[in-house]
């Protein structure tokens, strides 16, 4: 898609096409993360630097709820805009970037137009990160737990003296990898569907745009899709495709979650150091 545009419209179509979604969806994640961080941080103050991750699921979904919630505000408007974005329309140069396009979307239906659906991104993102980030807490902490185990198996518990005994250095990445990957997964189990859901959603936004007919469109879209339900059976409406998607997205969020989990602990062994008279 981008190589054919760039063979129409010249390498001047990456700064006013690609690159402002890109800074955009940046913005999306940085806000995620920094949210979750601090919602965190600000539930489990004593947590310290510990190996092991956060306490308890709750606190884990609870501070990714309220960070995926947030950034849904960042995401709608994006969606929006792609939504109603046509290919072909930047192939032939009617509107020169994406921001012009958004200003004549604004100017022809108006802002509210933009945050069409947020309720319904607001649910997915909350309730999909939220299990995102406890799944990947817990699992990391329980692997954690059972690495130690493990490497005290052979010590002597009667033994005062006996220091505890460190999992090999590989151990914590590793572990991270694993509950980035199963995070991963329960996370397309909750996003997936909402995702065909909203497909009907911003289907029908476009006709009620047509029809000057707003206020029913969530209305519209639950009837819709509970005759997609009926006709091709919930489970292929509503999950076709998961597996696939979910085998997609393990590498990148493992892979992003062990940088993340770097910065963190940096980021914590900092606080700690400044907290020290």
């Amino acid at each position: 898609m981008i190589s054919a545009a760039v063979k129409y419209g010249g390498f001047d179509i990456i700064h006013r096409y690609v690159l402002p979604p890109l800074l955009a969806n940046t913005a999306v994640g940085i806000s995620l993360f920094t949210v979750y961080t601090a919602t965190l941080l600000s539930l489990d103050p004593d947590s310290g630097l510990n190996p092991s991750g956060y306490k308890t699921f709750s606190n884990a979904f609870t501070a990714g709820a309220l960070a995926g919630a947030v950034s849904s505000t960042i995401a709608t408007p994006l969606d929006s805009i792609q939504a109603r974005f046509h290919v072909q329309e930047m192939i032939d140069g009617k509107f020169k970037s994406v921001m012009a396009y958004t200003k004549s979307m604004v100017q022809e239906l108006g802002v509210a137009t933009l945050y069409r659906g947020l309720g319904l991104t607001l649910v997915k993102d909350a309730l999909g990160y939220g299990i995102f980030f406890g799944v990947f807490e817990l699992a990391k902490k329980q692997g954690y737990k059972m690495a130690v185990e493990h490497a005290n198996r052979d010590r002597d518990l009667a033994d005062v003296n006996s220091q505890l005994v460190k999992p090999k250095f590989w151990v914590q990445p590793l572990l991270v990898l694993g509950s980035g990957a199963l995070a991963a997964i329960f996370y397309q189990a909750v996003d997936h569907p909402f995702e065909q859901i909203r497909k009907v959603f911003f289907v029908k936004a476009s006709q009620a745009e047509i029809r000057y007919r707003t206020r029913t469109t969530y209305v519209e879209t639950i009837r819709e899709c509970i005759r997609l339900g009926n006709k091709k059976g919930y489970q292929q409406f509503l999950f076709k495709g998961v597996v696939t998607n979910a085998l997609r997205a393990v590498p990148a969020s493992s892979l992003g979650l062990l940088c993340f989990e770097y910065l963190r602990n940096e980021f914590e062994h900092d606080l700690e150091l400044m907290s020290k008279p």
